[in-house]
């Protein structure tokens, strides 16, 4: 790969990082502002709008098919990444990817004893030790003091990976600074 296209690729993470932290900020107004009760779409809509472009940072510096591989350790090597990045997680990535295959796939769990399936999605809880959602299926589900945000079964750390996407993003806008000034 050319160093042309090596700074392509730097700048375009570096976008993608930028699009990612505008919708963490504006995740975490909605998320001041959220009062139990209200309705939970614009915190969910910035999630996942975080979450998308993430996944796109992802899939940029460790992409999966295997005749790009080369790129993602070529641009890691140039950014100065290191390798245990919670952002790098392939099941983080694959998880907003192949969402519709999760939906369709989900059978919910049976609790006769209770009246049948306990599902919550879009559901936005102060704390995490709730005892009754512990049994709970949990599609779209917040924990607004921790910011873990469980999808489909796995938990996103989603503060941990926004610092990550912050020292990326202040990588790449270094490397474009040093090797191609105009870019940055």
């Amino acid at each position: 790969m050319d160093d042309d296209l090596v700074a392509t690729f730097v700048h375009e993470t570096l976008l993608q990082c930028e699009y990612a932290l505008r919708a963490y900020d504006d995740f975490s107004l909605a998320l001041e502002f959220y009062k139990p009760g209200d309705p939970t779409e614009l915190v969910f809509f910035h999630i996942q709008t975080f979450l998308i472009n993430a996944a796109l940072v992802s899939k940029l510096l460790w992409p999966p098919q295997s005749n790009r591989k080369a790129r993602g350790v070529r641009l890691r090597a140039e950014l100065g990444l290191r390798g245990d990045l919670t952002v790098r997680t392939r099941e983080f990535r694959d998880h907003i990817e192949h969402f519709d295959e999760r939906l369709h796939d989900y059978e919910e769990p049976q609790h006769p004893e209770l009246g049948g399936p306990l599902y919550l999605d879009l559901v936005v809880s102060p704390t995490s030790d709730v005892p009754s959602f512990e049994t709970w299926e949990k599609h779209r589900f917040l924990h607004s003091e921790s910011r873990k945000f469980h999808f489909y079964g796995k938990v996103f750390p989603l503060e941990d990976v926004a610092k990550e996407l912050e020292e990326i993003r202040e990588k790449c806008h270094d490397w474009l600074i040093s090797h191609h000034p105009g870019l940055d």
